[in-house]
């Protein structure tokens, strides 16, 4: 996966070798590190999101084995 961030990166922003002008060559380098921060952002809110699924869904399970031991004790 990390190759593909990493390709992503450079056919968005391009090689930063291939730059010959400095200003050019720090945009790029400035743009890959914003894009890298940006892929990274994008990972942890996915994270968080499949985190917070998962708490909700142990919650439900939680409800309705509650409610299924109440209808064995009644």
């Amino acid at each position: 996966m990390k190759v593909d961030i990493i390709d992503t990166i450079k056919s968005r922003v391009g090689d930063v070798v291939r730059v010959e002008d400095s200003s050019a060559k720090e945009k790029a380098q400035l743009r890959y590190r914003q894009l890298k921060e940006e892929i990274k952002a994008r990972t942890l809110e996915e994270v968080v999101n499949k985190l917070e699924l998962a708490k909700a869904l142990y919650e439900i399970k939680k409800i309705n084995y509650t409610y299924l031991m109440g209808m064995i004790i009644f």
